[in-house]
């Protein structure tokens, strides 16, 4: 496993109760959607999710979640109060001139290498929670 540097990527947080579509009689369906989010990432996990080209498009990304967004996230992907495992596609990252330089060459080695995850050294861990700051 590789140490990395915290670095700030979008990520994608389920956001509950979008409006997709209407139906009969004034009834909406009411759906959960990915809404992207910058946030400071502090580990990164392999997903084994394909594209039709073969190669992998996404990664699970240790984040810093916002309080606004905590509620949402499932508690299995909750590692303490404030950081979870969420969705981060490569393309969503690389393609964007916010994300810095180091990050970008950071998501390039991952991807080809074969760890299955690096997290940086102040990585919070499933041990810590719940205790008080």
């Amino acid at each position: 496993m590789r140490t990395i540097e915290p670095m700030r990527l979008t990520i994608r947080v389920p956001v509950a109760g979008v409006v997709t579509e209407k139906w009969a009689r004034g009834r909406m369906l009411m759906t959960t959607e990915q809404l992207p989010l910058i946030a400071m990432v502090h580990g990164m996990r392999r997903v084994r999710k394909l594209d039709h080209g073969g190669r992998q498009y996404m990664f699970m990304a240790l984040a810093y979640i916002q309080v606004g967004y905590r509620r949402e996230i499932p508690e299995r992907d909750r590692v303490t109060d404030e950081y979870a495992w969420v969705e981060c596609l490569y393309a969503m990252n690389c393609s964007l001139k916010s994300v810095a330089a180091y990050a970008i060459e950071t998501l390039d080695a991952f991807r080809e290498s074969n760890d299955y995850q690096w997290l940086a050294a102040d990585a919070p861990t499933p041990a810590t929670r719940g205790d008080a700051a």
